[in-house]
């Protein structure tokens, strides 16, 4: 899964299929911060997935506050 991001697939919508896919090639470049993972939480928020989201919002509070 943790590829490069041109080979992750993406909805319709703009948004990955594999969110962790994302968080996992943010991290291996060292850019896994507060921003990723709030972003995380409002893919995994829009896919319906709350648990996950609200893991992820919590962790970019912690980072970021």
């Amino acid at each position: 899964m943790c590829g490069s991001l041109p080979a992750l697939s993406w909805t319709p919508d703009g948004s990955p299929r594999h969110p962790e896919g994302v968080a996992c090639c943010a991290h291996k470049a060292g850019t896994g911060d507060g921003y990723v993972s709030e972003e995380l939480g409002e893919l995994y928020l829009a896919q319906g997935k709350t648990q996950e989201a609200a893991g992820h919002f919590a962790e970019a509070h912690r980072l970021l506050s």
